[in-house]
């Protein structure tokens, strides 16, 4: 009875201060690991060492991949928020310098490898190093044979094209993944966070149950299992100010939006706008993000959010996003990627 009066407090509290929990999920993103050759894609592990810390001070649940699938599958509950920590490529100290730690802690991550380096570049782990990590508990799943930015392919050849060629990557890992780890390849993150339409198609169609971007943000149910995001913890964007900033982002459930990922040409007007599927929600403003141009002011009315204006896109791979805030002046996002290819 004690126990229930003290959990009834702490709820009231949180209701009072408005932070009243929210359910979400939040997948950590790493590369390598005290590799000072390469900074832009390493973190220090005494970066690494504070974000357990910064998960565990608030009790978050700390998820494996099944956890992941289970609750998107409505097999797992979840009340607040919960944390994965995810490593791509395979790079070498994801085992010399994070495994260590990850088992000191007891937590869970998953690693997707690069199978084309794996046991053939120095920079990379061996699969007896992977194996190594298996039995104690990492999951493993794909990052390409040949990490391409496939998306970009669709400059010298069509959807159909593309299609093959992504397939016979992704079977050739497959098959090696298989082999040597002597498990089913069931979850994939892709080279760069580059995907399209294709893409998500054929893992669907080859049995993946989970695929992973690098869009930022936070996922919760109803999310699309082959587009979930991730936050890259590099940089600047590793320090705990940075973490605490990404858990006010709440995840906003999207029924449509343009443009899609199956590409858009340079230099050409695009319109932007989404349809919310938060119908018990009243949002009070809206903004639309393209990367090179930051947050614009856009037009909501009902569950429809549109930038009033076509824009111009001229880099190569851009993001979209929609943020809308609503009357309790929480921020819900959404990011997606878009391929864009060379002008016709």
């Amino acid at each position: 009875m004690r126990s229930f009066s003290k959990l009834l407090i702490l709820v009231i509290l949180l209701a009072l201060s408005g932070l009243s929990p929210a359910e979400k999920v939040v997948v950590f993103l790493y590369h390598r690991f005290d590799d000072d050759r390469y900074p832009s894609t390493s973190t220090s592990t005494v970066d690494l060492v504070k974000h357990i810390q910064f998960v565990r001070e608030r009790n978050y649940e700390i998820w494996t991949l099944r956890d992941l699938v289970d609750y998107l599958s409505g097999r797992k509950d979840l009340h607040r928020t919960a944390v994965l920590f995810t490593v791509d490529d395979g790079y070498l100290t994801a085992y010399t310098k994070a495994f260590p730690i990850f088992k000191s802690f007891g937590v869970p991550f998953s690693v997707f490898l690069y199978v084309e380096g794996i046991s053939k570049y120095p920079d990379y782990l061996t699969w007896d190093m992977a194996r190594e990590m298996a039995e104690w508990g990492v999951e493993f799943g794909l990052h390409s044979f040949s990490h391409c930015s496939f998306p970009s392919m669709l400059n010298k050849m069509d959807e159909g094209e593309l299609e093959g060629y992504f397939r016979a990557d992704t079977v050739k890992a497959r098959e090696i993944f298989e082999k040597e780890l002597k498990t089913s390849a069931l979850y994939y993150a892709y080279p760069y966070g580059h995907y399209t339409a294709v893409m998500r198609r054929v893992l669907k169609e080859l049995g993946f149950v989970l695929a992973f971007t690098q869009d930022v943000g936070s996922l919760k149910r109803g999310y699309d299992r082959f587009t979930l995001p991730r936050e890259p913890l590099l940089e600047d964007w590793a320090s705990v100010q940075h973490l605490e900033y990404i858990f006010t982002r709440e995840p906003l459930l999207l029924e449509e939006f343009e443009p899609s990922d199956r590409g858009i040409r340079k230099n050409t007007p695009v319109r932007i706008r989404a349809r919310l599927l938060e119908g018990d929600k009243k949002y009070i403003r809206a903004q639309v993000y393209v990367t090179g141009k930051g947050w614009l002011e856009a037009e909501i009315n009902g569950s429809e959010v549109s930038l009033k204006d076509p824009v111009i896109v001229a880099r190569d791979q851009t993001r979209f996003g929609i943020r809308v805030r609503s009357e309790d002046e929480k921020w819900y996002y959404r990011f997606w990627y878009v391929p864009v290819l060379d002008d016709e």
